[in-house]
């Protein structure tokens, strides 16, 4: 009994897992058409290990721009 009780909880983890990775690519998809929509330019990216890095402060082009214009 014990274990079809695991069983199950191992089978809902893991139909759990799916259905978030599924929804996260759907969001990631729907930010994007909305970035695109906006006019916001995607960032070029040498790697994908910093796809959750995004809140780690960069240059963007406006910071760039406005040093441009100070020199």
């Amino acid at each position: 009994m014990f274990n079809v009780i695991i069983t199950i909880v191992v089978i809902l983890a893991i139909t759990g897992s799916i259905a978030a990775w599924i929804n996260t690519r759907i969001i990631i998809e729907e930010i994007g058409i909305i970035k695109k929509e906006l006019g916001i330019p995607e960032r070029p990216r040498d790697h994908y290990g910093d796809v959750f890095d995004s809140d780690t402060p960069h240059r963007n082009d406006t910071e760039k721009n406005q040093e441009d214009t100070r020199q």
